[in-house]
């Protein structure tokens, strides 16, 4: 087959030479704002970057010039550990561009892709221009999984991320290492997503694949404190090693953090109750709270980064959310905290639609063939406590959740003829 490579040294050959775009500013400038922003969208705990064995590996494997795909758990830490990469290439003046793919989704073709970064050229060939010949550069696109699980994917998500690691590979003076971060779940349970690396591997190219790993009791108990961390039961320990309930935890008045919590979802249920009780003392409504957060949440289907202008709230409101760790704002546009909020939210509204209106679980979900991995992220997450905590005498309800906790665990898609069918047979059962 004809590559890019192949025609490249073809045209060469005919005297047919590239463009040559090192000397241009604005690429030099643009992918410094995009590094800028990738970076600000990451608020690590006490603004403190911790170089864990992960990163360590991920640093490594990039010096070697091996391509790395980095899996986690949702609130791992893998956010954490690619910006402890980051630090690492700054320091060392090596050439990378970072893109969160949640907030710069690819739609339509590579070039309107390029448009869209305000790049002259695509992402790779933009990152080439500021390598020097013999030596490498590194591109990061995070928050793969973000592609499957908001509706602003496209069929040409993916295929767009493809050709851009083909065009890594098939530079040949120079070497652009690819970093992809992604959700273990998801990408181990999507065929797109999963063939996306496997295709390249096929061609002998160099990939190293990374799991986040939950952080260790001394780290914890660091940034915890030794007193405090004595006091804590063994489940609060346990929970405290993903950085992201770490970070919810701290967030936590004093007097709160020694609760018994049933679980992340626990802790985000102190959290979010916390916060209401702030938003009254400090005089803000608690309809506009949530009317803002709903607002929010509609819109980050579509992206996750949202302008705060179209949030239609209180410029106060905002604020408060801000002030509460509860959101992040980078620029102009606002975004959950982590994604985690963002589905326990969601999975609350679906379970309220189901006991106030009486519907069923299948109504709440999406149509069959845009059931992303996020559906089951979020019942995986969140349907066994709050079957537990919601389930009544009522023989429909507890088929409902029972059906929800059950489906919430399976990793086959599409599933949403299944719950209702689960439904019937558990409601039989109860009866």
């Amino acid at each position: 087959p004809i590559t890019a490579l192949l025609l490249v040294q073809y045209l060469e050959h005919r005297g047919i030479q590239r463009r040559t775009y090192a000397d241009d500013v604005k690429i030099s400038a643009r992918i410094q704002d995009l590094n800028d922003e990738f970076a600000g969208w990451f608020h690590p705990i006490k603004e403190r970057l911790f170089e864990t064995e992960t990163a360590q590996k991920v640093i490594r494997n990039i010096e070697n010039e091996t391509n790395v795909l980095l899996l986690g758990a949702a609130g791992s830490g893998k956010s954490g550990c690619v910006g402890v990469l980051q630090k690492h290439l700054e320091g060392n003046h090596i050439p990378y561009l970072a893109i969160k793919l949640d907030k710069h989704p690819p739609v339509r073709s590579i070039d309107q892709y390029s448009k869209d970064l305000d790049l002259p050229i695509s992402p790779v060939l933009s990152l080439e221009s500021m390598v020097a010949k013999g030596s490498y550069g590194v591109l990061i696109l995070d928050q793969l999984d973000s592609l499957r699980w908001t509706s602003a994917h496209s069929e040409t998500a993916l295929p767009i991320c493809k050709k851009m690691l083909m065009q890594a590979q098939s530079i040949s003076e120079k070497k652009i290492v690819v970093v992809l971060v992604s959700r273990a779940f998801d990408f181990e349970n999507d065929a797109e997503l999963k063939a996306l690396c496997s295709d390249l591997q096929e061609k002998n190219t160099k990939w190293s694949t990374i799991y986040e790993e939950p952080w260790n009791e001394n780290t914890v108990k660091k940034l915890v404190g030794a007193d405090i961390y004595v006091q804590l039961s063994p489940q609060t320990r346990k929970l405290l090693q993903s950085p992201n309930n770490l970070a919810i935890w701290m967030n936590l008045d004093p007097n709160l953090r020694y609760s018994a919590f049933k679980g992340s979802t626990g802790l985000i249920e102190h959290w979010l109750h916390q916060i209401r009780t702030h938003s009254s003392l400090q005089g803000i409504s608690l309809t506009a709270l949530d009317d803002c957060l709903k607002k929010l949440l509609r819109c980050s289907r579509q992206s996750s980064a949202v302008p705060r202008s179209i949030l239609n709230a209180e410029e106060a409101v905002i604020d408060f959310c801000l002030s509460e760790g509860l959101l992040y704002q980078n620029k102009s546009t606002v975004s959950f905290s982590h994604q985690s909020i963002a589905d326990y939210l969601n999975v609350k509204q679906n379970l309220n639609a189901i006991y106030e209106q009486d519907i069923s679980v299948s109504a709440t979900l999406p149509e069959l063939d845009k059931q992303l991995p996020g559906i089951r992220i979020q019942t995986q997450s969140y349907g066994f406590s709050c079957w537990m905590e919601k389930r009544t005498s009522s023989s429909q309800k507890d088929g409902n959740f029972l059906s929800l906790m059950v489906f919430g665990s399976i990793t086959s898609a599409p599933f949403g003829k299944l719950w209702d069918k689960a439904t019937r047979r558990v409601k039989k059962y109860l009866n």
